[in-house]
Formats: C-alpha cells, structure tokens, sequence
C-alpha cells in the first residue's frame, strides 16, 4: 500500500511539474533557441532528443528566470535556471542543461551527440580562467 501512495505521489509532482512550465508568467509561445541531438543507447538503439531554450523573463528585481525542455519520444525534462539578470539566467541554464544530459545519459544508459561528437554543452567545471583573472 505504501509503494502505490509513494508511486501516485510521483506522478502528481511529476504532472504539476511538467505543467509549471505552461503556466510561468511570459513565457513566449516559442523557444528562442533549439538544438537537435541523437541519443545513442548502449545497445546502438537511435532516438532524437531536442533541447528547447526560451526566453529568459524577469520574475522581479534581480530575480530573471531562463526555462528548458529537453524531449525525447521516451523521456523529457523541463526546468530552469534563476539569475540576478538575463544574461546570467541564460548562461545558468545553458550549464544546467549539460548537467541534466549527463544525468540522462546515467539514468538511461547512452549518450547525447551532435554530428556523431559529444552534445556540446560544457560542463561548469570545464571552463578555465586566464590567470590574470584568478
């Protein structure tokens, strides 16, 4: 009894997460950014994956929220990443989606690719700084 609480539990967050992402406030009708993936299963299975990316809004002061979809025939993932300005919300959501990829790429044994390379989004810890600036 307790596993189908927990269960029907899941799919209401599941349901009223996936339906945030209609109700946010400005959210434009189309995503200003999209890219086309392959998701590679470890048995060589192909299925396409599209990343969508909208335009980021401004929630209040200091407070802008930049949302995305990542989407595939068998799973999706919607969130989004908060910033003090747009610019800021873009770029979190842009690191966001490379550590939800690589989460999908555990969870469901493959991997994202573009043009037969890796998805090309850069991990935070990926990026170095010129040592002027450390």
């Amino acid at each position: 009894m307790s596993s189908l609480k927990t269960s029907r539990s899941r799919r209401m967050r599941k349901k009223l997460f996936i339906g945030e992402l209609q109700s946010w406030p400005n959210l434009t009708k189309h995503a200003i950014v999209r890219r086309d993936l392959e998701f590679t299963y470890i048995d060589g299975r192909i299925i396409f994956a599209k990343i969508s990316v909208w335009q980021p809004v401004e929630l209040g002061t200091h407070n802008w929220r930049c949302s995305f979809l990542i989407q595939t025939i068998h799973f999706e993932k919607s969130s989004y990443a908060d910033g003090d300005d747009s610019m800021q919300a873009l770029l979190l959501a842009k690191h966001k989606i490379s550590s939800h990829l690589t989460a999908l790429e555990n969870k469901f044994d493959g991997r994202f690719s573009q043009y037969g390379a890796h998805h090309g989004f850069p991990a935070l810890s990926e990026h170095t700084f010129p040592s002027s600036i450390t």
